[in-house]
């Protein structure tokens, strides 16, 4: 399965290096399920429109100008990542899921970062009978559309995020991504 993300890119990064593909920010915290004493988060999404809707969402007008970053070298760009077929999501879409943790659908829909936190470090350390981690990250529905699938994707220095870059596209206005995300949401588009 195919995973996708808008980052801050230069052509010109190295792998791992602010810029590329590869490179994750730091310090996390701030998203609802970062634990950054625990694990880095990848945020990433099922479908090129649900990653550009995550990231301009916020945004009632959309303008070639929010690809543009205060980097030198940089502006928007999607990365596509093919996504292990054997990583193992907690999907909190799935009613039994709920169930078996004892949540709520309301538990997953509330933006209390401190509630979301805890959840998703207790899932970071479930193990499996062998020892090994129970889940690789977990997957939810977009606030901004819930048919959009979005993944958080846990790594640690001994735990790579089950991803695998395939490539780089640039971002415009005009971009099929970016007109179907515009729809979906009833965002305005202007050249």
């Amino acid at each position: 399965m195919q995973a996708y993300r808008v980052f801050f890119f230069d052509p010109h990064a190295g792998e791992g290096d602010p810029g590329h593909a590869s490179y994750l920010h730091r310090p996390q915290g701030a998203s609802r399920w970062d634990n950054p004493d625990l694990y880095d988060a990848w945020y990433v999404a099922a479908t090129p429109e649900a990653a550009v809707g995550e990231t301009f969402g916020m945004l009632e007008t959309w303008r070639p100008e929010m690809f543009s970053t205060d980097y030198p070298n940089m502006r928007r760009a999607l990365a596509t990542f093919e996504l292990s077929d054997d990583a193992s999501l907690f999907d909190f879409d799935n009613a039994q899921n709920l169930v078996d943790i004892t949540m709520r659908p309301s538990d997953v829909v509330v933006r209390t970062r401190a509630a979301t936190q805890r959840r998703a470090a207790s899932l970071f350390e479930a193990r499996r009978d062998d020892g090994e981690p129970r889940w690789d990250g977990v997957s939810w529905w977009s606030y901004y559309d819930p048919s959009w699938r979005v993944f958080a994707l846990w790594a640690t220095a001994s735990r790579r995020a089950p991803l695998t870059l395939v490539e780089v596209e640039d971002l415009d206005i005009d971009q099929l991504a970016v007109v179907s995300a515009a729809g979906s949401i009833r965002r305005v588009r202007k050249r």
